[in-house]
């Protein structure tokens, strides 16, 4: 089966996803605000299971480093909202267009590089925790952008704790949401080519992160990361209005 891949587009996805895994190792979220929508602009079919599949993949690995953090009083409120949010979006993904995938993509986006200036934060609510984590697992099963309202409901927390709870949440998501779009014939064995493609360079992302993690601070990393996200943004959403 061929990919449709050219080499040139292979090595510069391995290359995004490669930084895209080091930064999400280091503060916590990446591949999704930073690494959707490049891969995206290079080659639209990494959207979106192929990129769950990665978006479940690295997380797995974070929490095998973090998984002592993780505060399972908080997952106990996600996994019913996460769960719920994406069987609706297996109900209406036969409705999004790619047009429309490519504007809910630079929507979603704009959202997490807003949220990520976001200063002020307080302890997370259940109700906020079920509703963040429904909305979540909504975006995140038809854009792979899943990432922004946890991040806003759980932007206290830092260091493993952030990175550990997100990914103890973000690995069955995504084992659930490869299962709906694959009940709902948005998967198969082309996603899952893609999806091997990226694996060495996210791979390679979650190495160096472990290595940089104390040495690269969160607050030069971050505004580098938002307006890289928001200049790819801007290009998809004017190619979807084009």
């Amino acid at each position: 089966m061929e990919i449709g891949l050219t080499l040139n587009q292979a090595l510069l996805a391995s290359l995004v996803i490669t930084l895209a895994a080091t930064v999400q190792g280091v503060i916590g979220y990446g591949v999704g605000v930073f690494g959707v929508p490049l891969l995206y602009l290079i080659y639209p079919d990494f959207v979106p299971a192929p990129m769950i599949v990665i978006g479940m993949l690295l997380p797995v690995l974070i929490l095998r480093r973090d998984y002592r953090a993780v505060d399972k009083q908080d997952l106990l409120w996600a996994y019913p909202g996460m769960a719920t949010g994406i069987i609706a979006a297996g109900i209406i993904v036969d409705y999004i267009s790619q047009q429309l995938l490519g504007i809910l993509l630079s929507s979603l986006v704009y959202a997490g590089v807003a949220l990520g200036l976001v200063r002020k934060a307080r302890s997370p609510s259940r109700a906020t925790i079920s509703f963040a984590a429904a909305l979540s697992g909504l975006m995140g099963t038809i854009t792979a952008i899943g990432g922004p309202p946890l991040s806003l409901a759980f932007r206290k927390l830092h260091g493993p704790r952030l990175t550990g709870t997100l990914s103890a949440i973000f690995v069955p998501a995504g084992v659930l949401a490869i299962t709906v779009l694959a009940l709902t014939n948005h998967f198969g064995w082309h996603d899952l080519l893609l999806a091997s493609l990226l694996t060495p360079g996210m791979l390679v992302g979650y190495w160096l992160s472990g290595a940089l993690n104390q040495r690269l601070s969160p607050a030069i990393l971050k505004p580098l990361v938002l307006t890289v996200s928001l200049l790819a943004a801007s290009l998809i959403l004017l190619r979807s209005l084009a």
